[in-house]
């Protein structure tokens, strides 16, 4: 039986064939086929092939789930599952119903995707050891335009914890790293107040400044080792651009330039030799505009702005004949004339934006300098905190602590200690205490602190050299970091706890494969936390004594000319902490 299905499921799909199937029959076969043997993975990789094919998206997904059941070693076949449960979530959502309103924010996708994700998460742990499968998985993840930056980093940086010498994967790492970069935070402010740590570029778009400096020494320390593909040399151009270092960017787009040059050299496919040299006169061209500087770039968005709109008028088909068409016609064209309008109002602010500051300009430039140096005191920690084990009744404790704390254990995490800071409690007026968690082997503590409308949360590991990382739900608001021995990563605050974990837990793996025989030193109580604290205050203190304001720190802040502004910003930083150090006899 499973010839003749396969012959005639064969026929139905071939395009060229003139036999005609009858395809409704031929399907009802195919489910009767299944239906009297559903443990037989012949008749439904037959039907698999027909659900496909025609679009049938649950039908296809319950065979594939079925498959990957009865061939639990298929990883290829799981992975397919995960990514096609991903894409076609919301128009399964709304084929069962689910659709939201138009009055609602609610995505009816959503619930699906976030199932997918965690298969693919699963499939990427289980699957650790196998390093031909991570670099699979990560691409296809990237291919298919997953917008899950947090968990694509993580099963990026758990790959390469895995295999810490293998190219593909750091190049995988580097490339997620610049993909986290483009994304803002999950916040925004009021009065359209730009978020902090983020570049904002010549078209106003946000750059996280430490995730795209992550990724540019990622992409360097490839270059060095020899791996300059087209992808990273371009991707590394447009980090660059993005965080207004436009002289930088002119030479990596004449590098991206080369590197098409030699791929259209090497090309026998015709067109993709001429799809080679597109990009690289695309690639100089951008390095043209970058070293001209910001007002070329913002007159060169201006113009293809304007060739976009007239483009898409002159585009607009005809309606004659066809009143519905018409209606659509003009309705559009109105559309474009209220976008031209649009720009028009906005196309002055855009090119003075442009301009170079003048001495007004550069005096507030000075001045906000001159502030944010002066909120560096809070991070010059010159004395121990003067942080205490605490051991009153837990009737004492905040309601917000105790339930993080239930979550936390909930998690299989254990309790090691709460710590008050007296000094906090006597300026807030109310008992101020940090309760810190930690996981069996260490290898995260997670931290919260709350009082007044504040509370706070964040993982912590300190290796036994010294150094220690952090991973902060701080993105936006915090920017500063602690350098390379306190390695401060911030994320997004509305990140699951579970998954910050694991992102933090990820890092901690990277950093000791990175360094073999290096361990972690557990903080199992009060002693221990607070020891490894004071080690993390002296630490932040000789770096920032040391740089003032570092540069992806400097970058991360919305100034306008950030090509001005971060060479004066550090240069003002590092005067006030050396000032501040002279006054306490330090040198």
């Amino acid at each position: 039986m499973h010839q003749d299905l396969e012959r005639r499921v064969a026929l139905l799909l071939d395009a060229d064939d003139d036999t005609e199937i009858d395809g409704e029959a031929l399907w009802e076969q195919l489910c009767d086929a299944v239906a009297a043997a559903p443990d037989d993975a012949a008749s439904r990789e037959l039907r698999l092939r027909v659900s496909e094919a025609f679009g049938m998206r649950a039908e296809h997904l319950a065979d594939l789930e079925a498959l990957v059941r009865l061939q639990p070693d298929n990883l290829d076949r799981e992975l397919d599952l995960a990514l096609k449960q991903h894409r076609w979530s919301l128009f399964l959502s709304i084929d069962d119903g689910d659709e939201a309103s138009e009055d609602s924010d609610e995505d009816p996708g959503e619930t699906g995707r976030q199932a997918a994700l965690a298969r693919l998460m699963a499939l990427g742990q289980r699957t650790s050891g196998d390093a031909t499968f991570q670099l699979k998985l990560l691409q296809c993840w990237a291919d298919s335009f997953i917008t899950a930056p947090w968990d694509r980093l993580t099963l990026a940086l758990r790959a390469c914890a895995a295999h810490a010498d293998h190219q593909g994967l750091r190049r995988q790492l580097a490339l997620a790293w610049a993909d986290l970069s483009g994304h803002a935070p999950d916040f925004e402010l009021a009065d359209g107040k730009q978020p902090m740590g983020f570049a904002v570029d010549v078209y106003g778009a946000l750059h996280d400044a430490g995730a795209a400096s992550r990724a540019l020494a990622g992409i360097d320390e490839l270059a060095r080792q020899g791996l300059a593909d087209a992808e990273l040399t371009s991707v590394k151009a447009h980090l660059l651009k993005g965080l207004s270092r436009f002289d930088d960017a002119a030479e990596a787009f004449e590098q991206a330039a080369r590197v098409h040059d030699h791929e259209a050299a090497a090309q026998a496919d015709v067109d993709a030799a001429e799809q080679a040299r597109e990009n690289a006169t695309q690639a100089r061209q951008e390095a043209a505009l970058c070293r001209q500087g910001r007002l070329a770039i913002s007159s060169s968005q201006l113009e293809a702005m304007d060739d976009a709109l007239t483009n898409w008028s002159q585009r607009l088909p005809g309606g004659e004949g066809h009143e519905a068409l018409k209606d659509w016609q003009a309705d559009m064209q109105q559309r474009m004339n209220d976008i031209g309008a649009e720009w028009d109002r906005a196309r002055p602010a855009i090119r003075e934006a442009a301009l170079a500051p003048d001495s007004a300009a550069v005096a507030e430039m000075q001045a906000l300098a001159t502030k944010i140096s002066g909120n560096l005191k809070s991070l010059l920690a010159f004395e121990p905190s003067g942080a205490q084990a605490w051991d009153g009744p837990r009737s004492e404790i905040d309601p917000r602590l105790l339930a993080f704390e239930a979550e936390v254990q909930a998690l299989g995490l254990a309790h090691v200690a709460w710590v008050e800071t007296p000094s906090y409690t006597r300026h807030f007026g109310a008992l101020t205490l940090s309760g810190s968690w930690s996981t069996a082997n260490s290898d995260a503590t997670v931290i919260c602190t709350a009082v007044a409308a504040l509370q706070v949360s964040e993982v912590e590991t300190e290796l036994d050299d010294g150094r220690q990382l952090i991973t902060s739900r701080g993105r936006g608001r915090n920017f500063f970091f602690g350098g390379p021995q306190i390695d401060i990563l911030q994320v997004d605050p509305s990140l699951p706890l579970p998954r910050l974990i694991a992102l933090h837990q990820a890092r901690v793996a990277l950093a000791l494969a990175e360094q073999p025989g290096r361990a972690v030193r557990a903080w199992r109580n009060a002693a221990d936390y607070l020891g490894g604290q004071d080690r993390q205050r002296q630490a932040k203190l000789a770096y920032r004594l040391q740089v003032g304001c570092d540069e992806a720190e400097a970058r991360g802040v919305p100034a306008s000319h950030p090509e001005i502004f971060v060479p004066l910003l550090r240069q003002t930083a590092l005067d006030f902490v050396r000032q501040a150090a002279a006054e306490r006899g330090l040198t």
